[in-house]
This record gives structure tokens, C-alpha cells and sequence, in this order.
């Protein structure tokens, strides 16, 4: 077992060790980068390829209710 799910003393992993949780377990993910504004978004989309989805990171936020992810951007 992952020693992911022991790394935090809160019931969600941070974004690290989730990935390595899921990698532990030959769990496929997408690719993703962080952004710190627009520009580095826009480079980021450019690496990975369109279409992309951009997801807030504001840490405790309800994505769905606050309108915190789009999807399915190309441009």
C-alpha cells in the first residue's frame, strides 16, 4: 500500500500525493500543469493541446458550486 494515504492527517490527500496514490496503484491520469494567471495558462494549454479544462485550486472550494471549472476550452 501507497504510503500516500498516510501522509496527511486530513481526510483529503493534497494533489501530490494523490498522484502518487494513483500511481501506486497503475491508476492512468491526464497530464496537468499549474497556472498562476492567464499567461501561464495559456502556455500550459499550448504544452498539453487543446481542447483543456481549467479547474480552480482554491483550497476547500466547491468547484461545482462556485463555478470553478470550465471545460472543453480550445482556445
Amino acid at each position: 500500500m501507497s504510503s500516500a494515504l498516510f501522509e496527511s492527517a486530513d481526510l483529503w490527500l493534497p494533489p501530490a500525493g494523490l498522484r502518487r496514490l494513483l500511481a501506486a496503484y497503475g491508476i492512468p491520469f491526464v497530464a496537468e500543469r499549474t497556472a498562476h494567471g492567464v499567461g501561464e495558462a495559456r502556455a500550459a494549454a499550448r504544452e498539453l493541446g487543446f481542447p483543456v479544462a481549467v479547474k480552480s485550486a482554491v483550497p476547500g472550494a466547491h468547484k461545482s458550486d462556485t463555478a470553478g471549472v470550465a471545460l472543453g476550452l480550445s482556445t
